[in-house]
């Protein structure tokens, strides 16, 4: 493990952690919100209105209105005005997008199952736990 004078343990895990998540954001492509967006709308049944996607993915409006034109401009989804509510829009896949929405998926879960190769089952227990443990800490708002 790498020791740098004077660095506490907490700070190493920090790093470590951030170098895997920057790591684990690299493997999934350069465009991953893209690919976000399109399991989200897959996963709530092909249609989800704009502000709920901004809500989920925790963004702004200007920067994921940027990111449905593209989206768009490739044939991927299709936005709608809600025939219930003229005043929302409604973000869907289409064929093109669910294509490649399952492609997407099929590449991310051939890669993950390689992904902790270098560990035993027991190690991805224990990891598994601890990763846990932290997270729910992390999200129940402590510091």
């Amino acid at each position: 493990m790498e020791n740098i004078k004077d660095e506490t343990i907490e700070s190493i895990l920090y790093r470590q952690l951030s170098t895997a998540g920057r790591e684990l954001h690299r493997r999934r492509g350069e465009k991953p919100t893209q690919e976000r967006i399109l399991f989200i709308i897959h996963r709530h049944g092909g249609a989800v209105t704009q502000r709920e996607m901004q809500e989920m993915l925790k963004i702004r409006q200007g920067s994921l209105s940027e990111v449905v034109s593209k989206l768009e401009d490739k044939g991927l989804i299709v936005k709608t005005q809600d025939p219930a509510d003229k005043r929302r829009m409604v973000l869907q896949l289409t064929p093109e997008g669910e294509a490649l929405r399952e492609e997407n998926h099929r590449l991310t879960k051939e890669d993950d199952s390689h992904l902790f190769d270098i560990l035993s089952n027991e190690e991805k227990a224990q990891l598994s736990g601890i990763m846990e443990k932290l997270l729910s800490d992390w999200k129940g708002g402590n510091p």
